[in-house]
């Protein structure tokens, strides 16, 4: 699966958790899911969910990556920070390709 990175949930996560669960939930099953946390399963489970979700991150930015399919060299460093500010792991993998094409044009 690649490296795996653990983070806490953002808070916009944390409520749309609780909005589902105070939506769906009846007073008893609240109290029965709250008895379930609880337990190590649960625990588990939590950390099987964020280890897919990161797996399935990955994916889709791999998928980003073969998708784009444009000359990363024709993008000047600020074009770059622009665009791709909010995600710096696109940053950091197109910085990487653009520094890969410079070496191999040096081999050449």
């Amino acid at each position: 699966m690649g490296k795996e990175q653990k983070r806490d949930l953002t808070e916009v996560e944390k409520y749309l958790i609780e909005d589902y669960f105070n939506d769906k939930l009846t007073p008893a099953g609240l109290q029965k899911f709250q008895e379930l946390m609880k337990s190590e399963q649960f625990a588990d489970w939590v950390d099987k969910y964020r280890q897919v979700t990161l797996w399935l991150d990955s994916i889709a930015e791999q998928e980003l990556i073969k998708d784009l399919e444009f000359d990363s060299q024709s993008l000047d460093e600020s074009e770059m920070q622009k665009a791709f500010a909010n995600y710096p792991l696109l940053m950091k993998k197109f910085r990487q390709m653009k520094q890969e094409r410079k070496n191999n044009e040096k081999k050449k």
